[in-house]
């Protein structure tokens, strides 16, 4: 599943998971940049990601035998 945000320099985006089973990998990165991250997550978990430009951001997500939820939010 693909999301797009839009997000300005500076802008802090808060993660959390609460995933019950599976695993979970997600990518947060600008159409034409560097990942933000790019990661695999398999348990519950808190982290905020600080946008390093601004434009629109894809945040993707793929699960393998996953349940559970992400949330996310712009905290700046």
């Amino acid at each position: 599943e693909k999301e797009t945000l839009n997000l300005k320099k500076g802008d802090e985006l808060s993660v959390k998971t609460e995933i019950s089973e599976g695993e979970v990998s997600l990518i947060v990165a600008p159409k034409d940049g560097e990942k933000l991250y790019r990661g695999t997550l398999v348990q519950n978990e808190s982290f905020t990601l600080v946008c390093k430009e601004s434009g629109t951001y894809t945040i993707e997500i793929t699960g393998n035998g996953a349940k559970g939820k992400l949330v996310f939010e712009k905290v700046k």
